[in-house]
């Protein structure tokens, strides 16, 4: 069994490579892309599989935090993530999904996926208490806005739905500002968890 500084590392470096591969993913999706109608299936999927290993690995570390010092309660949130990311991966690998028409149903996914971590607030605010539990829960809500808010400028074609000649071609489309917004989400979760490595409630030994 790995003691609590080395499962501390393993959480921090999945949450880096989880990082990591997932804008290396979008990167390449981008790059490559309009190379033909295959390339663009392939990448695509490559794409959606990188958020869904970001958010397991982003999860990950949270959970870590939270339930670190009750291992039962920890790998039992943590399998729960493994087996909803494997699900998304799952459905990411059918092409229909990544089709014209299925832009709602990727968004309700990937939120979906997203919000399941809620599951584990009423045991996490049994160990903690209120307090401590609110001054992580404020900065995992304005993390949640900023893909939430991303999710939806994507998922309903917004600005071009109304301007679709005006928006596409000569200013910013929903894609490009969709990205902008899983950038700043990104870094607020770099904070968010680097808060919680220093904070003196969450970084506390075990009694």
């Amino acid at each position: 069994m790995l003691g609590a500084e080395a499962l501390c590392v393993a959480f921090s470096v999945a949450y880096f490579l989880s990082s990591t591969f997932m804008l290396t993913a979008s990167t390449v999706f981008h790059t490559f892309c309009c190379m033909s109608a295959r390339a663009y299936n392939f990448f695509a999927k490559l794409d959606y599989i990188g958020i869904a290993v970001q958010i397991i690995g982003s999860y990950g570390f949270i959970s870590y935090y939270l339930f670190r010092c009750d291992p039962v309660a920890l790998w039992v949130y943590v399998g729960l993530v493994l087996v909803c990311g494997a699900s998304v991966v799952w459905v990411t690998l059918f092409k229909n999904i990544h089709t014209p028409g299925y832009e709602k149903h990727r968004l309700g996914l990937f939120l979906g996926f997203g919000f399941s971590v809620i599951v584990c607030g009423p045991q996490a605010v049994m160990i903690h208490g209120w307090g401590p539990f609110l001054s992580l829960l404020w900065r995992l809500g304005i993390l949640g806005l900023l893909y939430v808010v991303g999710a939806m400028i994507y998922g309903f074609q917004i600005p071009e739905r109304w301007n679709h000649i005006r928006f596409v071609d000569q200013m910013p489309r929903s894609h490009p500002i969709w990205h902008c917004f899983v950038l700043g989400a990104s870094l607020w979760h770099f904070y968010t968890c680097f808060w919680l490595s220093k904070d003196a409630h969450f970084s506390a030994p075990c009694k």
